[in-house]
């Protein structure tokens, strides 16, 4: 008979589990702290390269953070298709920041084919986890119709019966 009974060993293959889980979270915020540390001080050879270390095990964050520095031409040449890469890893894990860094590269056409609507749903994905810049950005394209339809509808204002124009805003197709 094992040492140990079926529950033990199943508690103990959790344990083991949520702490390599917690170990490798921790050595990756490490990395993205170090990483930081670097970067404020200029230090951009070592912040890439702690970056980029984070960045493969799948941390979004540092993925963002590459792309930035690669948009903003920090240590290394200035490749916009480089940035849309490394944003679009992050974007895809759900990143606000990322997602709306993505939005811009398709609202400018940058490092991608310029395509408004595109930058629309992206800047719409992170402006519904109420980041203000994709907030901002989505605002902007709807007041100047860009990857968006407008249809302004007159409406009675309750309050002084005078009436008001609202935008109807849907993505456009």
């Amino acid at each position: 008979m094992p040492p140990f009974t079926f529950p033990v060993c199943l508690y103990l293959r959790v344990v083991a589990v949520v702490t390599g889980a917690c170990i490798c979270f921790s050595v990756s915020a490490g990395d993205i702290e170090d990483a930081d540390k670097a970067h404020a001080r200029k230090d951009y050879v070592q912040a890439i390269s702690l970056y980029r270390k984070a960045a493969a095990e799948g941390d979004a964050i540092a993925q963002f953070k590459l792309g930035g520095m690669y948009a903003r031409r920090e240590g290394v040449e200035q490749n916009h298709r480089e940035a849309v890469s490394w944003f679009t890893q992050a974007a895809a894990k759900g990143y606000a920041p990322a997602q709306n860094s993505l939005g811009v590269r398709f609202a400018k056409g940058q490092g991608v084919v310029q395509n408004s609507a595109r930058a629309a749903a992206l800047y719409r994905e992170a402006a519904d986890q109420r980041f203000g810049l994709a907030q901002d950005n989505l605002s902007d394209l709807y007041a100047n119709g860009f990857g968006v339809s407008r249809d302004i509808v007159p409406r009675r204002c309750p309050q002084n019966d005078r009436p008001e124009r609202r935008l109807d805003l849907r993505l456009a197709a």
